[in-house]
């Protein structure tokens, strides 16, 4: 499975949660395992569930990937 693919499983395993709160999070740019996202809708303005919800999106891609670098964008 490519990089792509896999980055695609984990958001649309986070998905169905920040729905709950009426958020969502989409892919803005994969480049060499340096990956961008942003996350829009209720999530994007609430301090605490996007500080909680960065920390699982961190935890999500370095348990899978190995990934540590996430840059989260307005």
């Amino acid at each position: 499975m490519q990089l792509e693919e896999k980055v695609n499983s984990i958001i649309s395993s986070l998905k169905p949660f920040l729905a709950i709160c009426s958020g969502d999070i989409t892919i803005v740019s994969i480049n060499n395992k340096i990956i961008t996202l942003k996350i829009i809708g209720a999530c994007a303005a609430c301090k605490t569930s996007k500080e909680l919800l960065i920390t699982n999106i961190v935890k999500a891609f370095n348990e899978q990937l190995g990934i540590e670098y996430i840059i989260i964008v307005k």
